[in-house]
């Protein structure tokens, strides 16, 4: 080979998958095919995130770095240079990740990202080399199992709805319809279920015709003037059968959806936030002259912790 060959590593971790707070370690590997005149070889870890959009009026921009790191290779000289001998040589590194690193995030309309490049900056020589750069992934973990965290209590919402029945230019109040929605817990894992159940007590004149169950993923982008965009991504879009209208007594509805590969919950990032919910709602075919549906919902969040690479991430209680 006549040509200089780079390549990064991170100890056994082909993935490049991370977590906030983790020591990593690799090694680069460079291979000159002669004795060769440096002077640097270095290596730089950044983590930024980024967002941008319009909508019709100035654009909208967010940057911040998260992660600025450089780790020198060679030691540093009067006359500047260093000679390296031909063949392959290895240059080990670690650097100790902040715990508050957010996780990895690819977006519509931003992203988090890291990456960490290679750099060497030969002293006699006209050919320039640009630096190798590897992306890899942060996940910023949450505990569901912490004893001082709510994840594991169950949670309860309760609405309740009253229509107008309207007879040609007369209206009149019904009865309300009573919902409550519970989740058994408030914290899951990719591949978990995620078992909602709906109690109603339809004592209204309108028959519910299906309820309707949305996984969402909320994703907020912050400009660096403040302004917000908030991206809404349907991941499930679960029907079920409705109940009897005029029914005073408990109606249990149960519905069960699996949590897909996702980044964990993460609505303290500055520039991408995401948080997870469940929305419910319930169709209704209503008494008017012409017919039609209406529609009500109803939002339970919750947080959900899950890596990238379809992979579980598996938590033991302290």
């Amino acid at each position: 080979m006549t040509e200089i060959v780079c390549e990064i590593e991170f100890d056994e971790n082909s993935t490049r998958v991370c977590y906030s707070g983790q020591l990593l370690k690799g090694q680069a590997t460079i291979y000159f095919p002669v004795d060769t005149h440096v002077k640097a070889i270095y290596v730089t870890f950044s983590g930024r995130g980024f967002c941008q959009w319009d909508d019709g009026e100035p654009i909208s921009i967010g940057s911040i770095v998260y992660l600025d790191e450089r780790l020198d290779f060679l030691p540093q000289r009067p006359d500047g240079d260093t000679i390296v001998r031909a063949g392959h040589n290895k240059y080990p590194f670690q650097i100790q990740l902040s715990r508050t690193l957010p996780t990895s995030y690819e977006g519509t309309y931003g992203y988090i990202r890291y990456i960490t490049s290679l750099h060497i900056e030969c002293s006699r020589s006209a050919q320039t080399l640009h630096p190798l750069e590897e992306l890899f992934t942060i996940i910023k973990p949450l505990n569901l199992n912490s004893s001082s965290s709510s994840y594991q209590t169950p949670m309860m919402v309760r609405k309740y709805v009253k229509f107008s029945q309207f007879w040609l230019v007369f209206c009149c109040k019904t009865d309300d319809i009573k919902m409550s929605g519970r989740l058994p817990v408030r914290g899951y894992c990719p591949g978990q279920a995620i078992n909602l159940k709906l109690t109603v007590i339809n004592s209204s004149f309108l028959p519910i015709l299906h309820f309707q169950v949305l996984f969402i993923q909320e994703v907020t982008y912050t400009a660096n003037n403040g302004r917000q965009k908030v991206e809404r991504i349907v991941l499930s879009d679960r029907k079920t059968a409705g109940c009897r209208a005029d029914h005073p007594g408990r109606q249990i509805i149960n519905v069960s959806t699996l949590v897909p590969s996702l980044p964990p919950t993460n609505f303290s990032a500055n520039v991408c936030g995401s948080r997870y919910k469940i929305e419910h709602k319930h169709l209704c075919f209503t008494r008017i002259l012409s017919s039609r549906y209406r529609s009500l919902s109803e939002l339970i969040p919750f947080p959900t912790n899950c890596i990238h690479h379809q992979t579980l991430l598996k938590i033991r209680p302290a």
